[in-house]
């Protein structure tokens, strides 16, 4: 059965969001949301999840790369916000995945696609959300 999924990639600025499902093991960018508050990150979240059909919300886990995988600041910031969410949709089933250097290789494509700098700030995120959801929707292979 398939199951579309929503990947976000936190951030205290910006959150970005990309889009796949289990079937075609496909991930695309969706969007970067400016973070003003949980209740404007929530609301933006829930119309996509309404529009697309969301099955599962896939949050990247900011861990170190060192000290035995520790969080790092974002970390609490995060699960606030996952307990915000959870608390006004009980029913969403929401993951999490590891995303650590996500984000510098979202920056990384993009610099090797050529775009320029403004450009790279506005798709790095989205793009990043991606990464995260090809990594969860490959980790078996």
């Amino acid at each position: 059965m398939t199951k579309r999924v929503l990947s976000v990639d936190f951030g205290k600025k910006n959150v970005g969001l990309a889009i796949g499902n289990t079937i075609t093991k496909l991930a695309s960018p969706l969007l970067s949301i400016e973070n003003k508050s949980f209740d404007y990150l929530s609301s933006e979240i829930l119309k996509i999840i309404d529009e697309w059909g969301i099955d599962i919300l896939l949050f990247g886990l900011p861990l170190n790369m060192e000290k035995k995988h520790l969080s790092n600041p974002i970390t609490k910031d995060l699960f606030d916000f996952i307990d915000f969410f959870k608390a006004r949709n009980p029913k969403i089933v929401i993951e999490l995945f590891d995303e650590r250097l996500s984000t510098f290789e979202a920056k990384k494509i993009l610099e090797d696609s050529k775009v320029g700098y403004h450009e790279l700030m506005k798709k790095k995120d989205s793009v990043s959300a991606q990464i995260i959801l090809d990594r969860w929707l490959n980790k078996d292979e």
